[in-house]
């Protein structure tokens, strides 16, 4: 946890240290279970409380979920808004594990040699199924050994092996090894988005009652995929579903820490609700005390798969100084690479 994320929550603190309820909702933030979520809910509603025109009315005790988690008046408006936190599933924190393994194996057996390596890329075609660990190791070996700098395909029914060229030598080094390992997620995480929204819908409804607007702050990672949250819920609210909320905020939180400033840093989108009981008043006001961006959630449809994804690489200094490792980012899952 960096010293930038700590300063950060010390400044929401002091933002929102005298609503009603705030004190069970710190004792909530010193629970190791709770602490995540909590830390979400007060970042969110301290947002909110910045705005030009708001005010935080209250803190619902969330002993057994059946009320949002703060009031917010907006405009002389209530809104009632309830935050939730997308963390690491079962299903993508196994797949971590595994993945893991499969990359230290290739490294210590197939990509130990102090050279610049080719790319290896390792397409898992099912969650559900891990391929042997083994079999693995064959194929990627049979890529590396008959690598002569053209990009090489293998394919077969359980993972496919992309073999790449790496990129020119680096200075300062001696040997570079890559390998990254995708997989295809799991239906059941839109399952995950649609409980939570589902569940939020029924608590803003509970304090709402269909006479004012609600917001669900959805917090989540740089390892899933916002587009295809924002997608899932455009869907679901056109069909009528989860009318009790007006709008949806998709909120990423993380730190900068390269030039030009250190800072901590918020990336959002909305996504509105046309079928709402009742809509968000406009322009609604929030503040944040570092950098601010637009997430990219409702761009152009396109082909890519959301997947769980797990890379590494190394590589090996030779002692003259001025060496820079620079990671590229993790490939794109498309449907042809898993065919």
């Amino acid at each position: 946890m960096s010293f930038l994320e700590m300063n950060a929550l010390a400044e929401d603190l002091r933002c929102i240290d005298t609503v009603p309820g705030i004190n069970e909702v710190i004792r909530d933030l010193l629970s190791s279970e709770l602490c995540k979520p909590t830390w979400h809910v007060i970042h969110s509603a301290a947002m909110f409380a910045r705005g030009k025109g708001n005010r935080i009315i209250k803190f619902f005790p969330q002993t057994s979920e059946k009320f949002p988690d703060f009031l917010l008046e907006a405009k002389g408006l209530p809104v009632a808004v309830e935050a939730k936190l997308m963390t690491k599933s079962e299903k993508e924190a196994d797949f971590e594990k595994w993945a893991k393994g499969v990359v230290k194996e290739v490294f210590e057996k197939i990509l130990s040699a102090e050279v610049f390596h080719p790319v290896v890329t390792i397409v898992i075609k099912s969650a559900e199924t891990f391929p042997p660990q083994d079999e693995i190791n064959k194929v990627v070996q049979q890529g590396v050994e008959g690598f002569s700098g053209k990009p090489l395909v293998y394919r077969s029914a359980l993972f496919n092996s992309f073999i790449d060229p790496a990129s020119a030598p680096r200075p300062g080094f001696t040997g570079y090894r890559y390998c990254s390992v995708l997989c295809p997620r799991s239906l059941k995480e839109d399952i995950r988005v649609q409980d939570r929204s589902k569940r939020a819908s029924k608590q803003i409804s509970a304090i709402a009652k269909g006479e004012f607007p609600g917001l669900l702050c959805l917090g989540i990672t740089r390892v899933q995929h916002p587009w295809h949250i924002y997608k899932l819920l455009r869907n679901r609210f056109s069909m009528g579903q989860y009318s009790s909320i007006s709008s949806a905020m998709l909120l990423e939180t993380g730190t900068h820490v390269v030039a030009p400033m250190r800072s901590v840093v918020d990336v959002l989108s909305f996504v509105k609700n046309d079928k709402a009981q009742r809509a968000m008043p406009p322009d609604v006001r929030f503040g944040c005390i570092g950098m601010l961006g637009h997430l990219d959630a409702n761009r152009p449809i396109t082909a890519e798969v959301a997947a769980y994804r797990y890379m590494a690489g190394e590589g090996r200094i030779s002692g003259e100084g001025g060496a820079q490792l620079f990671l590229p980012d993790i490939r794109m899952l498309t449907p042809e690479m898993m065919q």
